[in-house]
């Protein structure tokens, strides 16, 4: 165009792709009656050379909530989770760590924004799109354990 070689820009012509929708339709983390069964399951672990760098790996995802290649960049290698959590029955992968992490935070009432920043995600919705409905659950079960508190205090003769 500036040239003088064509006289319209071709470009505003094109349609942009639609972005597809990156969200699981489940997440797969650990509770926290499977992660202390997981926990107690590699502390009773023989404390053979190929178990201590499996397990340390492990507890080092829970911690950061890195992915896996980023964990694995730290040159570590041969780990195999697939045959421990196969023999916990848990089909939760290598991401399911992150996503324990992440979860384990929220539940702690980590900002959600700390978070974000945490896991590395571009932008907030991301977090919020795969982790807040833990947030529901737990707000859920606040305003139970709020209204149960409330019902012990009330004076409930006068329905008798």
């Amino acid at each position: 165009m500036q040239l003088g070689a064509i006289s319209f820009n071709p470009a505003t012509q094109v349609l942009p792709p639609k972005l597809k929708d990156r969200r699981p339709s489940t997440i797969k983390y650990f509770d926290n009656d499977e992660l202390k069964k997981f926990l107690n399951y590699l502390n009773s672990l023989e404390h053979t050379d190929e178990n201590v760098l499996n397990s340390t790996l492990y507890q080092f995802l829970l911690a950061t909530g890195l992915r896996i290649g980023e964990a694995l960049a730290l040159n570590w290698s041969d780990i195999n989770i697939k045959n421990i959590l196969k023999q916990l029955e848990y089909d939760i992968g290598f991401h399911g760590f992150r996503h324990t992490h992440a979860s384990l935070l929220m539940n702690n009432d980590v900002n959600p924004k700390e978070i974000q920043m945490r896991l590395g995600h571009a932008v907030y919705s991301i977090t919020m799109n795969l982790y807040s409905h833990l947030s529901k659950d737990k707000k859920r079960k606040k305003q139970l354990k709020d209204l149960l508190i409330y019902l012990k205090h009330c004076d409930l003769s006068i329905f008798q």
